[in-house]
């Protein structure tokens, strides 16, 4: 006696078909819209890394206290004043 190969319908099963898809979409595309932002990050750093040995180091302290100055001034006046635009 030889048994029949049972054939499968992968068009009925719901972990294969567009069901699957639209409700794990937004899990998906989280995950790589943060992947894609570490790898942002990550050659950001390794890019200052790199070029921060031409740059003088007076000039980087200024830079840094002058974006730390205007964050800061920005969070003082959000505190007191509505921004057209979020911090």
């Amino acid at each position: 006696m030889t048994a029949e190969p049972q054939t499968v319908d992968v068009t009925e099963s719901p972990s294969i078909g567009k069901e699957f898809f639209s409700q794990q979409f937004p899990i998906i595309a989280a995950v790589l819209a943060l992947g894609f932002a570490g790898a942002g990050g990550i050659f950001g750093s390794w890019c200052a890394a790199k070029t921060q040995r031409f740059v003088r180091e007076h000039f980087l302290k200024a830079m840094l206290g002058g974006i730390t100055g205007v964050a800061g001034t920005l969070y003082v006046i959000d505190f007191f004043f509505t921004l057209p635009f979020r911090i």
